[in-house]
């Protein structure tokens, strides 16, 4: 009994090995973790919208660090987003452009660092 028993959990213990080996990905797979927030996103007003009209344009510089995780290299980038303050909808509130400026954010990280590869200098995505 305690020869079956041993043997049962042995077979367990294999079966599971197995399955959590076959759920391993290959490992140049790249992980894009984190995001920006719409709270993140602090605009400021290039110039005012002419009542009535559209126009108007606000913007914001996004410091985002970007780091491998097996190496630790990491490379600071920097870049604008522009909004406009009244488009021909009516006036864009800040939730509202901070919002979708997130949304695109995020998409665009997802875009292109979720293609790169381990040899993929950072500094050139």
């Amino acid at each position: 009994m305690a020869a079956q028993a041993a043997r049962r959990r042995w077979l367990q213990v294999a079966a599971v090995l197995s399955l959590c080996s076959a759920c391993v990905g290959p490992t140049d797979r790249t992980f894009v973790t984190g995001r920006i927030l719409p709270r993140q996103i602090r605009f400021v007003t290039l110039r005012e919208a002419t009542p009535g009209e559209e126009g108007g344009q606000r913007a914001a510089c996004i410091h985002i660090r970007i780091t491998r995780a097996n190496t630790s290299e990491s490379v600071l980038c920097r870049f604008g987003v522009e909004t406009p303050l009244r488009t021909h909808q009516g006036v864009l509130s800040l939730p509202l452009a901070q919002r979708i400026a997130a949304d695109r954010i995020n998409e665009a990280s997802q875009a292109v660092f979720g293609s790169a590869t381990i040899d993929s200098p950072l500094g050139m995505l």
